[in-house]
């Protein structure tokens, strides 16, 4: 194993600590990794907060 397969798993094991879902890093592996060489290495920025529900005046009827 070289030294950047190393960094990358290290990079991808960071991921869910910042909000990422496991399920998603597994689905989306080939364009972390292309991001991972792209930029070199640097952190990714944290997940976002999911977004509201819109309000539903209907939902409680």
């Amino acid at each position: 194993m070289q030294t950047s397969d190393q960094a990358f798993e290290a990079w991808l094991r960071s991921l869910p600590s910042l909000g990422y879902e496991r399920q998603w890093v597994v689905n989306n592996i080939g364009a972390l990794e292309k991001r991972f060489r792209a930029t070199g290495g640097a952190p990714m920025p944290p997940c976002p907060e999911p977004s509201q529900p819109k309000y539903d005046p209907y939902r409680g009827l």
